[in-house]
């Protein structure tokens, strides 16, 4: 199968749909005008110089695949490519989901769930509540959360392979250790006395998920790092709770790592943090802001800001627009159609400048990097 069709198939759910039952897939929503809306640092979007024969084969491709018959056929072929690739790289989705239910009963998982809430479900801001990753609820559930771990290392598998076809298992590591060994270099550049692992750390990641995020960011800071987790699903925080007691993946490699303090995961945004001013040394940021309108990607930038000690970094991974590969999907109508449904602030992300906003909220020196073939890293000093 050409790696176009390949990634068209995968990416129309990825990963986020409920295992050992019926999918899930949710047709795509129009995001809220008052979010659209939002002010935010442009780039002129790679999507504005696809010839115009794509961008109207897209525009159609994304009127067919709003059909609920249509989405759901192509969800559930998506779900079974991504079942045969987990497979394939030693990462089976059904054991997974097996394995949390084991640990803990539903019972056990709901009475988690209560502990790490803060949020009331109602209370959340509109734009996470919207279908996404072909969720009815995007990230509020148990099926998105005992999912994301086996969707972080399915989807990652052939992130270092230019043509997709060579899938690692240790590819989601290895992409978040290039990440933030990038983030390091060019922090250490900018004069950094955080970076070196020798001494104490107060660290936040925003949009942590189950935790693979933070439990890296703690390793490469060194056993001096308290790092704290923040992310709007409670779900997803609950599982991270567990992982961390129990070991699991990254955070087996974090523990023997650094030996430091726990991570402590928050029921927070990533926009109104409950922490002080100047208090943080690091607010490291990875792959969040494509899920998010450009205006509250601006909101957690300037949040940063003021969490961050004088002398603090804001560090931050994402897609990159302009790799080859995002340039590609891009131009495949039904590889970015599939894309799209499943992401409904992705082209908001695409003409979001990312440099521009940093500086906008205050940061004094910005600087960036390639740290794999399809992402970018950023750093901004305080």
């Amino acid at each position: 199968m050409p790696v176009a069709a390949s990634h068209a198939r995968t990416v129309a759910v990825r990963a986020h749909a409920p295992s050992g039952g019926s999918v899930v897939a949710t047709a795509p929503v129009a995001p809220p005008a008052a979010y659209v809306d939002m002010p935010y640092p442009k780039r002129k979007s790679p999507l504005d110089d696809r010839p115009t024969l794509v961008k109207a084969m897209t525009a159609v491709t994304e009127q067919v695949l709003a059909l609920p018959p249509v989405f759901s056929a192509a969800a559930a072929d998506a779900r079974s490519t991504m079942f045969e690739r987990g497979a394939q790289i030693g990462s089976p989705w059904p054991d997974a989901v097996d394995e949390y239910k084991r640990q803990k009963d539903m019972t056990q998982w709901e009475a988690a769930l209560r502990d790490v809430t803060k949020i009331p479900t109602e209370d959340l801001p509109t734009y996470f509540t919207l279908p996404f990753h072909a969720y009815e609820a995007g990230n509020i559930g148990w099926a998105p959360a005992f999912e994301a771990d086996s969707a972080a290392v399915t989807v990652h598998a052939p992130i270092f392979d230019a043509d997709a076809k060579e899938m690692k298992p240790e590819g989601d590591e290895q992409m978040r250790m290039s990440f933030l060994d990038a983030a390091k270099q060019l922090a250490k550049a900018m004069g950094s006395n955080v970076h070196d692992g020798s001494g104490a750390v107060d660290a936040v990641d925003v949009g942590c998920s189950t935790g693979r995020s933070a439990a890296m960011l703690r390793a490469s800071l060194g056993r001096g790092a308290f790092v704290r987790g923040v992310d709007l699903s409670a779900h997803f925080l609950a599982v991270a709770c567990s992982n961390q007691e129990s070991g699991k993946g990254l955070f087996q490699k974090a523990n023997v790592a650094t030996g430091s303090s726990r991570i402590e995961f928050v029921h927070a945004a990533g926009e109104s943090m409950p922490f002080d001013d100047e208090s943080q040394d690091v607010v490291c940021v990875s792959l969040t802001f494509h899920e998010l309108p450009g205006g509250v990607s601006l909101q957690i930038i300037e949040e940063a800001y003021r969490v961050l000690r004088p002398g603090g970094f804001i560090q931050i991974m994402e897609m990159d627009p302009s790799s080859a590969f995002f340039q590609r999907i891009a131009s495949i109508p039904p590889a970015w159609a599939a894309f799209r449904a499943t992401e409904p602030w992705l082209a908001s992300y695409a003409c979001l400048d990312v440099t521009e906003a940093i500086k906008v909220a205050g940061f004094a020196d910005v600087r960036d990097a390639t740290c794999t073939p399809r992402h970018r890293a950023w750093v901004g000093k305080k």
